[in-house]
């Protein structure tokens, strides 16, 4: 497998091996310029419209974690979570508060350059902090593993990199390391870095 030559120049992946986090905050961002925030009455009659639309289970739980402006427009953006089964899903009410869409596309907005500006964004955002890594920095090809080191899946897929990537591979990307330890494993998060920094290192 010649991984610097299968993808083109400049690709970032995101390898989410093993991700455990803790729940989202429910966040509410205040209106911004001069948009109104759904009342408590109408978002109350938006989460049961989108349980009986989405086909949710009636006895689960819909989480409200965003409620904000979206655009200046005053489409409004709502990010609910559903417990049963646990999903996430984001929708934008129109101004008048009539429509619900799953996507707010800006015709006045060239696609690729916010497709760039989102992955230059989300590169940053991965390989902030100097997380343990492998490889060039100015690599084309970027992978952020995120990992538990209790999680035998991790183990497999970690694996599977290290006989996969060839030299020559190994000169075109750049692997970054997350511990992303389930809650279990919590308190031993410091002892973690130091083995993956070894490991990375080929000590």
């Amino acid at each position: 497998m010649n991984i610097g030559r299968s993808f083109n120049s400049g690709a970032f992946f995101l390898l989410a091996i093993c991700l455990a986090g803790s729940p989202k905050a429910f966040a509410v961002n205040g209106p911004t310029n001069n948009c109104k925030a759904p009342s408590a009455e109408k978002l109350s009659e938006l989460s049961a419209y989108v349980v009986k639309r989405s086909r949710f289970d009636p006895a689960g739980q819909l989480i409200l974690l965003e409620s904000a402006p979206a655009n200046e427009e005053c489409f409004w953006k709502l990010h609910y979570q559903e417990s049963t089964p646990k999903t996430e899903i984001t929708l934008f009410l129109s101004p008048d508060e009539k429509y619900l869409s799953p996507a707010l596309y800006d015709l006045r907005k060239d696609p690729l350059v916010e497709e760039r500006a989102r992955a230059e964004s989300l590169a940053k955002i991965m390989t902030a902090g100097g997380p343990p890594a492998q490889g060039a920095a100015n690599a084309p090809i970027t992978i952020v593993e995120f990992s538990d080191f209790e999680c035998p899946f991790c183990q497999r897929m970690s694996d599977v990199l290290e006989k996969n990537l060839t030299v020559e591979d190994r000169k075109d990307v750049r692997i970054l390391f997350r511990c992303t330890p389930g809650r279990r494993m919590q308190p031993r998060l410091p002892d973690a870095r130091p083995y993956r920094v070894t490991r990375l290192s080929g000590r």
